[in-house]
């Protein structure tokens, strides 16, 4: 069943369930695009905390990781990765932990942002350093706090010249708010979603904003968000980035 089958039955979950589903990406086999990207890759399988992570490599030169967003896969960076294998970089993708392929891998079917920011912490140590790391949505967010080492991932902070954001959210706070609008939960389950989040993962909400992890980045950073993004506004990253030096917005 689809994300959006469930919208009309998850408002009324017990709140227990319903932070599960928050948890939880959709599971969905290889498509015949996913297939098609990933022809050209080389594949590896890389141990990540008793489990397993797939990892997808293009090209050669100065590394690029690519970070997709909730309930995406490496391959849907393929288009991109191609690129800039063209360009004379090596991209890395990978399934994050419980998607793609790395769920198949793996006993446990749910993630988190932590989690997420320790992959990317993990796999940028066996690369060796990064030049750069592109980021969509989710996975955006994941990578700007990596790079900033915000608050409970302040142990796995990471370098890189270059971070580019791609249709980022500003923050957990604004994750957790459009997901319980989208499924129309009633007043106050977002309140409550934060403190189930906070007791069940190293996470403290308030601290993992982009406006508080932006002052920690001294990379390049560049921004690019659709202005008619329906499921992140643009607007609500324009008004954190407007004032930072080191931002670029497209």
């Amino acid at each position: 069943m689809a994300v959006n089958d469930l919208s009309n039955v998850t408002n009324t979950f017990p709140e227990g369930l319903q932070m599960l589903h928050f948890c939880k990406p959709e599971a969905e086999e290889d498509s015949a695009n996913d297939l098609k990207m990933l022809s050209s890759a080389i594949e590896q399988s890389i141990p990540f905390e008793g489990h397993e992570l797939k990892v997808y490599r293009w090209g050669s030169g100065p590394k690029i990781l690519l970070v997709h967003g909730w309930g995406s896969r490496g391959s849907h960076m393929g288009f991109i990765a191609r690129n800039l294998a063209k360009a004379g970089y090596e991209a890395i993708a990978f399934d994050g932990p419980a998607h793609g392929r790395s769920r198949k891998h793996s006993e446990i079917n749910r993630s988190s942002l932590p989690e997420f920011c320790r992959a990317i912490y993990h796999l940028t140590a066996i690369l060796g350093g990064i030049h750069g790391i592109i980021g969509h949505s989710f996975g955006a967010a994941a990578a700007a706090f990596t790079v900033a080492g915000q608050a409970q991932v302040a142990g796995y902070r990471i370098n890189a010249d270059k971070l580019v954001l791609i249709s980022s959210p500003s923050g957990v706070r604004s994750m957790i708010n459009h997901y319980c609008q989208n499924h129309a939960f009633p007043k106050g389950a977002a309140t409550n979603m934060e403190k189930m989040l906070e007791s069940e993962f190293p996470i403290t909400v308030a601290e993992f904003e982009l406006e508080k992890a932006f002052a920690s980045i001294g990379s390049e950073v560049l921004v690019i968000h659709d202005r008619d993004d329906r499921e992140v506004p643009a607007d609500e990253i324009r008004s954190v980035i407007d004032l930072l030096p080191n931002v670029r917005y497209q």
